[in-house]
């Protein structure tokens, strides 16, 4: 909420920080027709109107929304329990929603963010949540030194009976106070819930397995999406525990890069590609990638990034651009929230998916994913 008329250079700024669409539709919802082509145009005729409080909390809304395209993490429930009565087979949708209402009265004290709003799809076993929290940024101008951060989460129940959430989030403190909320529910002597989470990430996997989850994507049939190209990839070499914090980085170069696309599109095996075979033999795995997709039966295309950080390896799947295409042209046009966070399901679906696949491949034989055999295995007898 804005207490004061803002100064009119904040204004500007404000104004100057907004994509050039949002400004021009601000001004036409408000009767306002302006013949300008550019943001720092249209952005000095903001002290020529006085704006009311109405017009003054829009834009302070504006700035709250979404500004970059979306990025996502998820979270997997399980074994929901609320005074040690356990659910027998499943997370419990029921009790996941329960929890978060209960959160909604928590005292303040226990908890730093809200709980917006609680919407339950019962019929799709899904849900919505959206949480708030207030951060402080010092030395902004007036409209930027507070920002209101909301941060929906999409709660849906998988194939295994767990629960899958996917926050959809603008950077690492959106995490970290989800992270945080979960942790209060969890604290069971105090608010009688308990559930076992556990994230996407390439912690535990062994050097073989993160290349494999990578490669296995590279490869996967994804429904109604094409892999059109790998644009971008990057290699860590494994972190040596003499030297804790020692791990290096460096893009893959673009003829290594083109070497690797053409083996996906001539469908040959990526276990052979000498690139591979590279990393594998110095210890590097494959930490970042982004990827052009294009939908088979719409003139659509979206490039994505598949990101592990390194202090924790959170593997984030983000949206970095959506395109539209026209006469065999791709424009790119920002898609709306709601389909970008349909996209964003659905890669982290098939990463989640790929991963467990590793996890039981494990499991089963009782020892990590050999990819040097498998390699082997691939080359004809000589």
């Amino acid at each position: 909420m804005i207490e004061k008329y803002p100064e009119p250079n904040s204004l500007k700024q404000v104004f100057l920080k907004l994509p050039l669409r949002e400004v021009r539709k601000f001004y036409k919802e408000r009767g306002i027709i302006l013949h300008a082509n550019s943001s720092e145009q249209i952005a000095d005729y903001v002290p020529l109107f006085f704006w009311g409080l109405e017009d003054i909390n829009k834009i302070s809304e504006l700035l709250e929304a979404e500004r970059n395209y979306k990025k996502s993490v998820r979270i997997e429930v399980s074994d929901i329990s609320y005074c040690g009565q356990e659910e027998e087979n499943e997370a419990s949708m029921t009790l996941f929603v329960e929890s978060m209402k209960y959160a909604q009265i928590l005292p303040n004290e226990q908890r730093d963010v809200n709980i917006e709003s609680i919407t339950e799809k019962t019929n799709e076993n899904e849900a919505e949540v959206v949480i708030s929290y207030t951060r402080k940024k010092p030395g902004m101008v007036q409209l930027l030194d507070e920002e209101m951060r909301r941060v929906p989460l999409t709660i849906r129940k998988n194939s295994e009976g767990k629960l899958n959430i996917d926050i959809n989030h603008r950077d690492d403190n959106d995490i970290k106070k989800v992270r945080g909320l979960l942790k209060t529910l969890n604290l069971t002597e105090t608010t009688g819930f308990k559930m076992n989470t556990s994230e996407l990430n390439l912690e535990g996997l062994t050097t073989n397995e993160k290349i494999q989850l990578f490669i296995n994507f590279f490869g996967n049939d994804f429904d109604e999406w094409r892999l059109i190209e790998v644009k971008n990839l990057k290699v860590t070499i494994e972190k040596n525990e003499e030297l804790q914090d020692n791990e290096d980085t460096k893009d893959v170069e673009e003829e290594e890069l083109h070497g690797l696309n053409s083996a996906l599109l001539s469908g040959n095996s990526l276990l052979t590609n000498p690139f591979v075979i590279k990393c594998l033999n110095h210890g590097f795995y494959f930490s970042y990638a982004r990827i052009l997709f294009e939908h088979k039966d719409n003139p659509k295309q979206v490039e994505i990034e598949l990101n592990s950080k390194q202090r924790n390896y959170v593997l984030e799947v983000n949206v970095v651009s959506t395109y539209e295409i026209e006469d065999g042209n791709p424009q790119k046009i920002p898609f709306d929230d709601s389909e970008q966070r349909a996209y964003l399901s659905f890669f982290n679906d098939v990463l989640m998916s790929l991963h467990r696949q590793i996890r039981g491949s494990r499991d089963s034989n009782n020892k990590g994913f050999n990819i040097q055999a498998a390699i082997k295995s691939l080359q004809p007898n000589i």
